[in-house]
């Protein structure tokens, strides 16, 4: 287990985080309320805004230090989301700044919700006004309850199946408000255009959708998962209070790793599970605070995860096989 404490020398710039990604070689994007930090062969780098006085200043980025959202495009090129509009960065000159005041008309609303990249699109959640999806210098707007937009105005989660090539939705749970969970579809008569799932499984108050690495997604709210192809259909993976024999334990975040087990975090801990049985648990001292806010797998198989005392992650032991020789 590695552990970082914010304020120490090398380590994160605080564990209040929103959002976790994947960039090159290895490293991990952190986007939080104190900047982007920055994890690369051991090492941490926090960039703050110009404001904080220069400290960690990269070519105009971030625009401010409260970040809700990272993510990179197909290009390489580093998205960042605020409460107020969008910095596209391409490592090497300054950031697009796509803001209320410029370029006009490109969002209705400036309040970015999630990010997600399907091969060279990018869409993007904002405010209550539905979802947008960027590709080769163009807008479109999938507007709420229009023709192609989903039935439902705040978009909170997102994410691809990798294996079929399709957007999953999901959208906020609000009383005697439309909402649901959608996937984008395209067909040669709507072209593309946003469906509800009608699933008994998937139930309105999940408002959290992410990838299954071994194809299709999961959605899940505080107690149950449920994995969703549109080939494959649901199927009811757990609850956990069952499963932990825990009336009052509830799920957090999840991540899906590549051997098909999930990572899990809640407020009871840190788990990995896979066919029925939890594999791994970490609680109480072994991570300072048993509360997880966040988790992330990234493309070494490091299982991150954030509270409010500590970031951290836990690596496997990668066993080769031994191979047998005989010597003549």
């Amino acid at each position: 287990m590695n552990i970082f404490w914010p304020g120490d020398t090398n380590s994160i710039g605080t564990t209040d985080v929103s959002d976790i990604a994947a960039g090159k070689d290895g490293s991990v994007f952190f986007a939080t309320s104190n900047g982007l930090s920055l994890f690369n062969n051991g090492k941490w780098t926090i960039i703050h805004s110009k404001a904080s006085g220069n400290i960690g200043y990269l070519d105009g980025i971030p625009k401010r230090n409260d970040i809700k959202c990272v993510e990179f495009d197909s290009f390489g090129n580093l998205w960042l989301g605020y409460n107020d509009g969008l910095q596209i960065y391409n490592g090497y000159s300054s950031p697009v700044n796509i803001i209320k005041e410029y370029p006009k008309g490109t969002l209705q609303e400036y309040q970015i919700n999630d990010l997600q990249v399907l091969g060279e699109q990018m869409w993007i959640a904002t405010g209550s006004s539905g979802v947008y999806c960027y590709q080769n210098g163009e807008w479109k707007w999938f507007k709420p309850y229009g023709m192609s937009g989903p039935d439902a105005t705040r978009i909170v989660s997102m994410a691809v199946d990798y294996a079929e090539g399709n957007l999953y939705l999901a959208s906020e749970k609000k009383p005697f408000n439309s909402q649901g969970n959608f996937i984008l579809i395209n067909d040669d008569v709507k072209g593309a255009h946003f469906k509800k799932i009608s699933d008994y499984l998937i139930v309105n108050d999940m408002e959290n959708v992410r990838t299954n690495r071994l194809g299709g997604v999961y959605f899940f709210n505080k107690t149950d998962i449920v994995s969703y192809s549109l080939k494959g259909g649901s199927s009811h993976i757990l609850n956990i209070r069952e499963v932990l024999k825990s009336d009052d334990t509830e799920i957090s975040d999840i991540a899906s790793l590549s051997d098909g087990k999930i990572l899990i975090g809640t407020n009871s801990g840190l788990f990995s599970y896979k066919n029925g049985d939890i594999i791994t648990s970490f609680s109480g001292k072994e991570i300072f605070d048993s509360q997880i806010s966040k988790v992330f797998v990234d493309s070494d198989e490091r299982w991150w995860f954030t509270n409010k005392k500590i970031a951290g992650y836990y690596q496997e032991n990668k066993f080769s096989p031994v191979i047998s020789i005989e010597i003549p």
